[in-house]
């Protein structure tokens, strides 16, 4: 059983394709470089993530939680950063502030996965939001706590490198979290 809120869509699937197109590319990105075609689908015993629950996703993340999720799931490294950058510069989980239907991560990513093919983005969606400690938001979408303890922990569809990395800044301090930031800016600029 799925418990949800109003999952109304602000507008028709059409019209957002061309909104997120349009937000996307007046920051640089293209829904190319979000998610990809990624393989043969496997049954899949979750829901499955429509725009209506992508955009009720995004309305349940902090911003905060919002950058990582970026970082987690965007397949392309430097486009990862660079959405995580947006929204933590807007301090909200929206792409492009001036946009009037105020789209989040999660509906981008769901655009991109749509447009191009890809089959596992949604058990990525899921997997980063039990690593970033969605467990409520999971379990409204009708995954219980066992279902998901089972099949996220490993966290296997998202890039391990970037698993491990958001897992030990959970567990930095503040201030060597700062100090890894600008390790990782100046190992960034030199290679």
């Amino acid at each position: 059983k799925i418990h949800r809120v109003n999952r109304t869509p602000c507008c028709k699937r059409s019209d957002m394709d061309v909104a997120i197109e349009d937000i996307l590319r007046k920051v640089g990105v293209s829904s190319d470089d979000l998610i990809s075609h990624d393989g043969p689908h496997f049954a899949n015993d979750f829901p499955d993530i429509d725009q209506p629950t992508a955009q009720w996703i995004d309305h349940q993340l902090e911003w905060q939680d919002a950058v990582s999720f970026a970082f987690l799931v965007v397949q392309k490294d430097e486009v990862a950063l660079q959405l995580s950058r947006l929204i933590e510069n807007n301090k909200r989980n929206i792409i492009n502030l001036q946009d009037s239907n105020q789209i989040g991560i999660v509906q981008v990513i769901n655009l991109s996965a749509e447009k191009h093919g890809a089959i596992s983005w949604q058990i990525r969606v899921y997997q980063a939001l039990f690593l970033i400690g969605y467990k409520k938001v999971l379990y409204d979408l009708g995954i219980d706590d066992e279902d998901a303890e089972r099949k996220f922990h490993g966290g296997i569809q998202i890039k391990s490198d970037r698993a491990l990395l958001f897992k030990l800044c959970q567990e930095l301090e503040m201030n060597d979290q700062a100090r890894l930031v600008q390790l990782l800016k100046v190992c960034q600029d030199i290679g």
